[in-house]
Protein backbone atom coordinates (compact mmCIF):
# COMPACT_ATOMS: atom_id res chain seq x y z
CA UNK A 1 0.00 0.00 0.00
CA UNK A 2 1.10 3.50 -0.80
CA UNK A 3 -0.66 6.59 0.53
CA UNK A 4 0.05 10.16 -0.46
CA UNK A 5 -1.93 12.19 2.07
CA UNK A 6 -0.94 15.46 0.42
CA UNK A 7 -2.21 14.48 -3.04
CA UNK A 8 -5.07 12.37 -1.66
CA UNK A 9 -4.20 9.14 -3.45
CA UNK A 10 -3.96 5.52 -2.33
CA UNK A 11 -2.46 2.62 -4.26
CA UNK A 12 -3.62 -0.80 -3.09
CA UNK A 13 -0.93 -3.41 -3.73
CA UNK A 14 -2.75 -6.53 -4.86
CA UNK A 15 -0.35 -9.52 -4.81
CA UNK A 16 1.04 -10.60 -8.19
CA UNK A 17 -0.20 -7.57 -10.12
CA UNK A 18 3.11 -5.74 -10.51
CA UNK A 19 2.80 -4.13 -7.08
CA UNK A 20 6.52 -4.14 -6.18
CA UNK A 21 7.40 -2.31 -9.39
CA UNK A 22 4.57 0.17 -8.95
CA UNK A 23 5.48 0.84 -5.30
CA UNK A 24 9.12 1.40 -6.24
CA UNK A 25 8.16 3.96 -8.87
CA UNK A 26 5.68 5.74 -6.62
CA UNK A 27 8.19 6.05 -3.78
CA UNK A 28 10.96 7.16 -6.10
CA UNK A 29 8.82 9.81 -7.80
CA UNK A 30 7.13 11.24 -4.69
CA UNK A 31 7.68 14.90 -3.92
CA UNK A 32 9.81 15.40 -0.82
CA UNK A 33 7.31 17.82 0.71
CA UNK A 34 4.44 15.32 0.41
CA UNK A 35 3.32 13.35 3.42
CA UNK A 36 3.45 9.74 2.28
CA UNK A 37 3.27 6.33 3.86
CA UNK A 38 4.14 3.09 2.16
CA UNK A 39 4.83 -0.54 2.81
CA UNK A 40 8.36 -1.81 2.96
CA UNK A 41 9.42 -3.34 -0.31
CA UNK A 42 12.59 -4.92 -1.64
CA UNK A 43 14.04 -1.61 -2.72
CA UNK A 44 17.61 -0.38 -2.87
CA UNK A 45 18.29 3.14 -1.59
CA UNK A 46 14.88 3.36 0.07
CA UNK A 47 14.22 7.12 0.37
CA UNK A 48 12.05 6.66 3.49
CA UNK A 49 14.26 8.86 5.67
CA UNK A 50 13.79 11.82 3.32
CA UNK A 51 10.02 11.92 3.59
CA UNK A 52 7.46 12.90 6.19
CA UNK A 53 6.26 9.37 6.86
CA UNK A 54 4.04 8.39 9.81
CA UNK A 55 5.51 6.19 12.53
CA UNK A 56 3.53 3.08 11.63
CA UNK A 57 4.73 0.52 9.14
CA UNK A 58 2.20 -0.44 6.48
CA UNK A 59 2.07 -4.09 5.52
CA UNK A 60 2.50 -4.59 1.81
CA UNK A 61 -0.89 -6.03 0.97
CA UNK A 62 -3.41 -4.17 3.10
CA UNK A 63 -6.94 -3.67 1.93
CA UNK A 64 -9.07 -0.70 2.95
CA UNK A 65 -10.67 -2.53 5.89
CA UNK A 66 -7.17 -3.27 7.24
CA UNK A 67 -6.16 0.37 6.76
CA UNK A 68 -9.19 1.50 8.77
CA UNK A 69 -8.49 -0.96 11.60
CA UNK A 70 -4.87 0.21 11.82
CA UNK A 71 -5.89 3.89 11.65
CA UNK A 72 -3.81 4.35 8.51
CA UNK A 73 -6.82 5.87 6.78
CA UNK A 74 -10.08 7.33 8.07
CA UNK A 75 -13.50 6.67 6.53
CA UNK A 76 -13.52 10.29 5.36
CA UNK A 77 -10.19 9.84 3.58
CA UNK A 78 -11.40 6.67 1.89
CA UNK A 79 -14.39 8.60 0.56
CA UNK A 80 -12.31 11.63 -0.43
CA UNK A 81 -9.11 10.07 -1.86
CA UNK A 82 -8.63 8.54 -5.30
CA UNK A 83 -7.94 4.86 -4.69
CA UNK A 84 -6.02 2.97 -7.36
CA UNK A 85 -5.63 -0.75 -7.88
CA UNK A 86 -4.71 -3.26 -10.56
CA UNK A 87 -6.66 -6.35 -11.57
CA UNK A 88 -4.96 -9.22 -13.41
CA UNK A 89 -6.27 -12.20 -15.33
CA UNK A 90 -6.77 -14.78 -12.53
CA UNK A 91 -5.06 -17.59 -14.43
CA UNK A 92 -1.97 -15.48 -15.16
CA UNK A 93 -1.95 -14.29 -11.54
CA UNK A 94 -2.16 -17.88 -10.24
CA UNK A 95 0.69 -19.01 -12.50
CA UNK A 96 2.77 -16.04 -11.39
CA UNK A 97 2.10 -16.85 -7.73
CA UNK A 98 2.99 -20.50 -8.25
CA UNK A 99 6.18 -19.67 -10.14
CA UNK A 100 7.18 -17.16 -7.46
CA UNK A 101 6.66 -19.62 -4.62
CA UNK A 102 8.59 -22.35 -6.46
CA UNK A 103 11.30 -19.89 -7.58
CA UNK A 104 10.63 -20.94 -11.14
CA UNK A 105 10.72 -18.99 -14.39
CA UNK A 106 7.50 -18.71 -16.36
CA UNK A 107 9.31 -18.83 -19.72
CA UNK A 108 9.12 -22.21 -21.48
CA UNK A 109 7.25 -23.61 -18.52
CA UNK A 110 5.21 -26.79 -18.21
CA UNK A 111 2.23 -25.14 -16.54
CA UNK A 112 0.64 -28.43 -15.51
CA UNK A 113 3.82 -29.51 -13.72
CA UNK A 114 4.11 -26.09 -12.07
CA UNK A 115 0.53 -26.18 -10.78
CA UNK A 116 0.96 -29.74 -9.51
CA UNK A 117 4.13 -28.81 -7.59
CA UNK A 118 2.55 -25.63 -6.24
CA UNK A 119 -0.54 -27.43 -4.96
CA UNK A 120 1.66 -30.00 -3.20
CA UNK A 121 3.61 -27.19 -1.57
CA UNK A 122 0.42 -25.43 -0.45
CA UNK A 123 -0.74 -28.49 1.47
CA UNK A 124 2.10 -28.03 3.95
CA UNK A 125 1.19 -26.03 7.06
CA UNK A 126 3.89 -23.40 6.48
CA UNK A 127 2.68 -22.52 2.99
CA UNK A 128 -1.06 -22.91 3.50
CA UNK A 129 -0.99 -19.78 5.72
CA UNK A 130 0.88 -17.91 2.97
CA UNK A 131 -1.69 -19.04 0.41
CA UNK A 132 -4.47 -17.79 2.68
CA UNK A 133 -2.99 -14.29 2.47
CA UNK A 134 -1.52 -14.05 -1.04
CA UNK A 135 -3.97 -16.30 -2.81
CA UNK A 136 -7.07 -14.37 -1.83
CA UNK A 137 -9.35 -13.21 -4.58
CA UNK A 138 -8.53 -9.80 -6.03
CA UNK A 139 -11.95 -8.67 -4.82
CA UNK A 140 -10.50 -8.78 -1.27
CA UNK A 141 -8.40 -5.71 -2.10
CA UNK A 142 -10.48 -3.95 -4.71
CA UNK A 143 -13.91 -3.79 -3.04
CA UNK A 144 -14.86 -1.80 0.04
CA UNK A 145 -18.34 -1.29 1.52
CA UNK A 146 -19.81 -3.46 -1.24
CA UNK A 147 -18.52 -1.21 -4.02
CA UNK A 148 -15.36 -1.29 -6.07
CA UNK A 149 -12.59 1.23 -5.56
CA UNK A 150 -12.78 4.27 -7.84
CA UNK A 151 -9.70 3.75 -10.07
CA UNK A 152 -9.29 0.20 -11.38
CA UNK A 153 -6.75 -0.65 -14.07
CA UNK A 154 -6.01 -3.83 -15.95
CA UNK A 155 -2.55 -5.31 -15.46
CA UNK A 156 -1.93 -4.82 -19.17
CA UNK A 157 -2.70 -1.08 -18.80
CA UNK A 158 -0.51 -0.42 -15.76
CA UNK A 159 1.40 2.29 -17.66
CA UNK A 160 -1.81 4.32 -17.94
CA UNK A 161 -2.27 4.21 -14.19
CA UNK A 162 1.37 5.17 -13.58
CA UNK A 163 1.13 8.18 -15.88
CA UNK A 164 -1.72 9.49 -13.71
CA UNK A 165 -0.13 8.63 -10.34
CA UNK A 166 3.30 10.01 -11.19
Amino acid sequence: MYINYSKKIVYLAVPKTGSTSVLSQLIEQSDQQDQIAHSKIPYQNNPKEFYNIPEYDIKTHLNLDDALKLNVLTPEQINDFKIFGVVRNPIDRFISLAAHQLHDQTDNLDVNHLVEQYLKLMTTEKYSRLQTRLGKSQVHWLVHDNKSINCLYLYEKIEDMMSILC
